[in-house]
């Protein structure tokens, strides 16, 4: 099976779980680029992307997350779900 698709995923290639997944869809025909974590990602760069994957929150990752809900490409874990996980988990502290 080929297909076009890129899949960007932002943490290191030689991610332990990561790694293994994008070399996994690597083999299923689809393209994969890691993206730098922790730094800001040039939008050009995400608009390649047909489905964007963040590992660890931080701020640029969100960012990141963020512009592709507003131009609608994919992401695995979804800007409004991780915003919400993460007011809870504030709201958790605060308690």
């Amino acid at each position: 099976m080929a297909t076009d698709a890129l899949i960007g995923f932002i943490c290191p290639p030689n991610h332990e779980i990561f790694g293994q997944v994008a070399e996994r869809l690597q083999n299923r025909g689809f393209d994969v680029t890691f993206l730098e974590p922790g730094v800001e990602l040039a939008r050009d760069r995400l608009d390649e992307l047909d489905l964007l994957v963040n590992k660890k929150v931080r701020w640029e990752s969100l960012d990141a997350l963020a512009y592709a809900h507003r131009h609608g490409i994919p992401a695995w874990n979804d800007y409004v779900v991780t915003q919400v996980f993460l007011n809870r988990l504030s709201q958790l502290q605060a308690l």
